[in-house]
């Protein structure tokens, strides 16, 4: 439900258009949405690991976050995040990382923070469990980018 409004402000974020008073409204409802969201769900995996980025480098919050977004929608089943790019208004994950990059301050994270966020998500059961698709501790590192014994990662 959160989505529709967020996409109405792609082109104000993409600098095409100044905000109009509807698109402050629009992004007061997705930001009490998500709120409630959390509230009732808990944060997302992106969320979690964005703490560590967030406490440590100083990074803005919403930035740690989509340092993390695209890897956990790589992840996820087709037929999840499918209907959800297209809701935000983009036609694969590649989009989205490259909308990420022009409007987000993106820093390039040490690999010694990336596996301390993974460290501080995979000890947490709970967390892992509370994932919409499942995740093992390989399936993280991808997610957070934390590299390790043969999943490949470029960071």
């Amino acid at each position: 439900d959160n989505i529709p409004y967020v996409a109405t402000m792609l082109p104000v974020l993409r600098g095409e258009r100044a905000p109009g008073a509807e698109d402050c409204r629009n992004m007061l409802r997705a930001a009490c949405l998500a709120g409630m969201a959390i509230a009732q769900t808990g944060c997302s995996l992106p969320h979690a690991l964005s703490y560590i980025p967030t406490y440590d480098l100083g990074t803005p919050h919403g930035a740690a976050v989509g340092i993390f977004l695209p890897g956990f929608i790589k992840e996820a089943p087709a037929e999840q995040t499918a209907p959800m790019l297209e809701a935000a208004g983009f036609g694969d994950v590649a989009e989205l990382e490259r909308f990420l990059a022009a409007c987000l301050t993106m820093p390039q994270l040490p690999q010694a923070l990336r596996e301390k966020a993974w460290a501080k998500i995979i000890s947490n059961e709970a967390k892992m469990k509370s994932c919409c698709f499942p995740v093992d501790g390989d399936c993280l590192r991808r997610i957070a980018g934390a590299g390790g014994q043969g999943d490949g990662i470029q960071v």
